[in-house]
């Protein structure tokens, strides 16, 4: 994987460790089990590390050592990977606990109803 200039890793065992995550995560976050929501795929997890490194880069007196960017780089990479856990019994309570009825009786989806609201990365 090709990192951010402020998260360059000169360390090759956690360069190796970075590409097996990376190749693992594109692999689980390409099957969303959630098509309604914004997008979680790697492709957002790649534009997570592009905000990590801007931050960095806006600092004057962060210095950080391969190990912490590893940790930084593999959140950056796994944030999402919760929302492909598939459970029949998870689904069943999060589809009930998530919907609810308007002051019309009509049904909505809070995810939905509250989605415009937010910007996704």
């Amino acid at each position: 994987m090709n990192l951010p200039k402020n998260l360059h890793i000169s360390n090759a065992l956690f360069n190796n460790v970075i590409d097996v995550v990376y190749d693992k995560a594109s692999s689980f976050l390409s099957q969303s089990l959630h098509p309604h929501y914004t997008d979680h795929s790697i492709t957002h997890s790649e534009r997570v590390l592009n905000r990590i490194d801007a931050l960095i880069g806006e600092s004057t007196s962060l210095s950080l050592s391969d190990a912490e960017k590893l940790v930084l780089v593999c959140d950056g990479l796994l944030h999402d990977i919760g929302m492909q856990a598939h459970d029949k019994r998870m689904n069943v309570h999060t589809a009930q606990s998530h919907v609810g009825t308007t002051a019309l009786g009509r049904p909505w989806s809070v995810f939905n109803h509250c989605e415009s609201r937010f910007i996704a990365l």
